[in-house]
């Protein structure tokens, strides 16, 4: 009997775990620490939750100076414009999401808006400028932090 408890405790502890996504949460404020370096790890903390209960978004992790080296990096033949390739890589590679702790509606419903925000930013000859980069990737980053609080 104590193990069945037992077993039921860890089911229960996992569902509260995934249905809070506390995981990325948790992530989520490894990363901020570890970017900010701060001398008072806990203040940082307690700052950046306070903040989250106010407002009811996530901090920015990437600025919009972030953006625009991250740009430049991508954009090694200094042409002023990526690919629509490269944008889809980059937003890849940025998604926050675990495909698995997510419901199937809330991820298609991210994926369609993600592959309309590509579509509207590449130009007639599959080209994605900065401004239009900046966009896309401010607004994959707005809905991967939103959908964790």
């Amino acid at each position: 009997m104590e193990n069945f408890n037992s077993l039921e405790q860890v089911t229960l502890t996992k569902e509260y775990i995934k249905k809070h996504r506390l995981n990325e949460l948790f992530a989520h404020f490894l990363k901020l620490l570890l970017y900010h370096i701060p001398e008072d790890p806990r203040g940082f903390l307690s700052k950046e939750i306070k903040k989250i209960s106010e407002e009811k978004t996530r901090s920015s992790f990437f600025n919009e100076k972030d953006l625009e080296t991250m740009f430049e990096l991508i954009d090694v033949t200094r042409q002023k414009y990526i690919t629509e390739q490269q944008l889809w890589n980059t937003c890849r590679n940025l998604s926050m999401n675990d495909n698995t702790d997510t419901d199937d509606e809330q991820s298609s419903s991210a994926q369609q808006s993600l592959e309309q925000a590509i579509a509207n930013a590449v130009d007639e000859n599959g080209h994605v400028t900065l401004e239009k980069f900046k966009e896309v990737v401010s607004s994959l980053l707005l809905v991967t932090n939103m959908s964790i609080v």
